[in-house]
């Protein structure tokens, strides 16, 4: 089942994969994902309304994607850890997926199929639900063995290829350079085609191998996120084209389709 991606907002309340072992004594690892709900239905919460919790300023939880039928909100990168599940273990290995709680059959259908792509991504991820972590009710009525069975449904007949998610942390160390280059990529592509909000921008590494960076813009003139090469990927697959190219700069310039 195809779904929407809403990237109106993304969220800071997350620690970026090089400081977990800081704050939770161990890498970030993607081993598991974990189900929530957004709470209580007769409370009437909407999608919109939760993206902008889980995205408001200096807030203490967020989740990686707010998920209801038909739309997708991914506000924390995968490869770092969001503030899910009130456990340092099941926040530094889990991905998190908020779900509406109404749990209809086009809710379990999207979440499904996200499930399917993050498992093409990251391997064949078992799913935990929040209250395996900590004392709560959450995900409340969420069966999660349909989920498992949906996503499995039309999974390929042949697994993909898992795309390692860890190894990139090399990028902090030449952060500086790197974002002195990202900015020379900018200000050159500005003068041809302006890097709006939610592109992604390639830039030469310093890497002998030829390799590319890759950054989100969060804002035009503001910080440029650095990403890594299989989170570009698994973010082009979902949804990213390429609308220019230029080979002789070496810079490719991607937009998502809304």
């Amino acid at each position: 089942m195809p779904y929407a991606l809403a990237t109106s907002l993304t969220s800071s309340n997350y620690y970026h994969a090089a400081s977990v072992p800081a704050h939770y004594g161990r890498a970030r690892t993607v081993d598991g994902i974990t189900i929530h709900w957004w709470g209580d239905p007769a409370q009437h919460p909407t999608f919109e309304n939760t993206v902008a919790y889980l995205c408001r300023a200096h807030g203490n939880t967020s989740a990686h994607f707010v998920v209801e039928d038909g739309r997708v909100a991914p506000i924390v990168d995968p490869h770092d850890a969001a503030w899910h599940t009130g456990s340092a273990v099941g926040n530094a290995t889990t991905i998190g997926i908020e779900c509406n709680p109404r749990g209809s059959d086009g809710d379990y259908a999207t979440i499904a199929e996200l499930i399917r792509n993050l498992r093409a991504q990251y391997g064949d991820l078992p799913l935990w639900p929040h209250r395996h972590w900590k004392a709560t009710a959450c995900p409340g009525t969420y069966d999660l063995a349909r989920l498992d069975r949906l996503a499995r449904a039309n999974a390929p007949a042949e697994p993909a290829p898992i795309i390692p998610t860890t190894g990139d942390d090399d990028m902090n160390a030449d952060q500086d350079a790197r974002l002195a280059r990202i900015e020379d990529a900018l200000t050159a592509l500005s003068q041809r085609q302006s890097a709006s909000v939610g592109d992604i921008v390639a830039v030469p590494s310093s890497r002998p191998d030829g390799s590319f960076d890759y950054f989100a813009v969060d804002e035009l003139q503001g910080t440029k996120r650095a990403i890594g090469p299989a989170q570009f990927k698994w973010m082009r697959d979902l949804g990213f084209r390429v609308v220019e190219k230029q080979a002789g700069f070496t810079i490719e310039h991607y937009r998502l389709i809304v």
